[in-house]
């Protein structure tokens, strides 16, 4: 009877908190050294002890070398997780440290005592004791089999079951133990509550019989099913009276039939069942509540985290705010631990400790934070800008949680530095065509035909070449609003690359007759792409070209087929670009070293490419040859079948 009973606690209290529990019979002899080194001088006491590889609980029942209970290995919170043994929070150790030191109490008392002179009801106290201490840890399905087991060992039964009925009144959990898995996939379709069951369930109290099938109610069994003949039904009743469940043992083991003490010890453990499956269902209903609640925060458009004091950490992180912060963190997370994953900078670009953010500052002095900027860079780099609000919440009476909003503000900063340097540099480039064009028609007006013809002819070509220049300003910032802004269409079609690039560089001679431009493209380089699109692509490098290399140097345009893509290359036999320069070419705005030479743009030539290229799928890079100068490389995705 000890040893049936050591195995029934040690299942329970280990299908209830998710831990291992083993008697020390069954530890190896290094392990079981350790335990009784911990348990030395403190018979009874459930101590705390570290094995190696996690944490463990230990308790002794006697003073015998092989009289105690392990539990473990587990994390707690601090520990760093090993992503294979379970976690309990302090409350949970609590629970599981409580159903140890029960079921040692029961233990004592079994083997302190002859079997005849034990109390069974005692026994029943002292095992559903365990089982209402972890019930707040057990998933319903854990609970009703633990019930189960336990009911079929001390009522000395071969088979016993648990009915839990829905809404209207039909089985719809039925859990067996004591039946070979092989009789019950014989049975085929499990019971539903008619017949001697659905009487039970009806709340009509419990039935013991020495013959079920003389029961009026009886209906008898499926075929392949085996036999039963003594019986004892109990139901189980809610506090609030309503039947949650019946408990069905058949087969006494011993001689006679079920007796009035085996009735009283599953009535006692039915109260104590009712109990467990209740706090069981409303995990259950509290589980679900808070994956809505993460459903719902994480459809949130803002980043949202739930931060507790003492110790300062995030407890609730929704997916906006894993995205903004680049984070997929294991929870919870010391705010010491989210400051070595990221940077925080202030408005200023001053680099805060953890305990400066708005977020912390707020959590530690109790003070809400709003509307208050802050940069991050994650961990893999990316620069952003948030808007912060950080304001206390009242979980409980002493919490002190704090909620923090971050909403994701790079774009409109964003937006402004562009507006900033955009009206800086319209008010410089734009300036000086205007100034000559001004300036050459006034001289015109004024002077008319007493200028000299040549003066004239080279007045008109200033305001000729400038107006030009102007118009290329012009169009190529409205191509950037209309691309940044998604209003461009782009309509996909085979290019020949050969003919594109002849048809530009032909343009183009006319800015500079004396250039030699080449053009060596295959002729199956053929992408699928916008055809005007990549027509202004290579109009602007090759006009970068000319703007940025000696006269009379070469400029040579070649394409080749590179597997599913098509390769063009811009290459010129200029001073090339300083290296310093190149993660930058192609940024907004950007004119790198040269334009100190006085090279007349605005920055957004490149840029346009880059945004013109990816907007196709393709890609766009510089290289810098050996023998010196630039290459503008672009991929674009190859025609199918041509």
């Amino acid at each position: 009877m000890l040893d049936q009973t050591l195995r029934s606690i040690v299942a329970t209290v280990a299908a209830g908190s998710g831990v291992q529990v083993r008697p020390a019979v069954d530890l190896a002899p290094a392990e079981a050294s350790k335990a009784r080194a911990a348990l030395s001088g403190n018979l009874g006491l459930c101590l705390g002890v570290d094995l190696g590889g996690g944490r463990y609980l230990t308790v002794a029942w006697g003073t015998g070398d092989v009289e105690f209970l392990l539990a473990g290995p587990y994390l707690r919170d601090h520990m760093v997780s090993s992503g294979a043994n379970p976690q309990l929070d302090s409350d949970a150790e609590a629970r599981l440290s409580r159903a140890l030191e029960a079921a040692a109490g029961g233990l004592r008392e079994i083997a302190g005592a002859p079997r005849r002179l034990l109390d069974s009801s005692r026994q029943i106290e002292i095992l559903s004791s365990a089982v209402i201490a972890i019930s707040g840890e057990l998933q319903l399905d854990a609970v009703l089999r633990a019930i189960t087991e336990l009911a079929r060992t001390f009522a000395a039964a071969k088979y016993a079951a648990l009915g839990v009925p829905d809404a209207s009144g039909r089985l719809e959990t039925f859990i067996t133990d004591g039946m070979a898995h092989s009789d019950i996939e014989k049975i085929g379709r499990l019971p539903v509550g008619r017949g001697l069951l659905g009487t039970l369930l009806r709340g009509h109290g419990p039935i013991r019989l020495d013959d079920l099938a003389a029961h009026p109610d009886a209906i008898g069994f499926p075929e392949h099913h085996p036999p039963m003949r003594t019986f004892l039904g109990v139901p189980i009743v809610s506090r609030a009276g309503e039947v949650i469940g019946s408990l069905y043992l058949t087969e006494k083991q011993t001689a006679g039939g079920f007796t009035v003490e085996d009735e009283q010890l599953i009535e006692l453990l039915a109260r104590h069942a009712a109990v467990a499956i209740e706090n069981a269902r409303l995990y259950q209903l509290l589980a679900a509540d808070e994956r809505r609640l993460h459903q719902i925060l994480d459809e949130l458009p803002e980043g949202v985290m739930l931060l507790e004091p003492a110790p300062n950490r995030v407890v609730v992180m929704n997916q906006h705010a894993r995205n903004l912060l680049d984070l997929r963190p294991q929870l919870p997370l010391a705010l010491d631990g989210l400051c070595a994953e990221c940077e925080f900078y202030d408005a200023s670009n001053r680099r805060l400790p953890i305990e400066a953010t708005a977020f912390a500052r707020s959590l530690i002095t109790g003070e809400p934070a709003a509307r208050e900027e802050l940069s991050v860079v994650t961990p893999s780099g990316v620069r952003r800008t948030l808007l912060v609000n950080s304001a206390p919440i009242q979980l409980d009476d002493t919490s002190g949680a704090h909620i923090c909003v971050f909403q994701d503000i790079t774009a409109i900063r964003d937006a402004d530095m562009l507006k900033d340097d955009f009206l800086s540099l319209v008010s410089h480039e734009l300036r000086t065509p205007l100034t000559t064009i001004h300036g050459g028609a006034q001289l015109l007006v004024s002077e008319g035909e007493r200028l000299d013809p040549g003066v004239r002819s080279e007045l008109l070509a200033d305001i000729h070449q400038e107006s030009a220049r102007l118009a290329a300003l012009i169009q190529n910032m409205v191509q950037l609003t209309h691309i940044r802004a998604g209003r461009v269409a782009f309509e996909p079609e085979p290019v020949l690359l050969r003919m594109l690039a002849q048809r530009c560089v032909r343009d183009l001679a006319e800015l500079d007759p004396e250039r030699e431009m080449r053009v060596d493209v295959a002729p199956d380089a053929v992408a699928m792409a916008d055809a005007d699109r990549v027509d202004e692509m290579l109009r602007n490098v090759l006009h970068n070209a000319l703007k940025y290399t000696p006269p009379g140097t070469l400029i040579e345009v070649v394409g080749r087929v590179d597997g599913d893509s098509v390769k063009l290359v811009v290459r010129d036999h200029g001073p090339g670009i300083p290296e310093r320069d190149l993660a930058h070419v192609f940024d907004r705005f950007e004119r790198g070293s040269q334009a100190a030479s006085g090279t007349a743009g605005m920055g957004i030539g490149l840029y346009l490419v880059r945004l013109l290229v990816e907007a196709q799928g393709g890609t766009v890079s510089i290289e810098l040859p050996d023998d010196g100068g630039t290459s503008v490389i672009f991929t674009l995705p190859r025609a199918v079948g041509e």
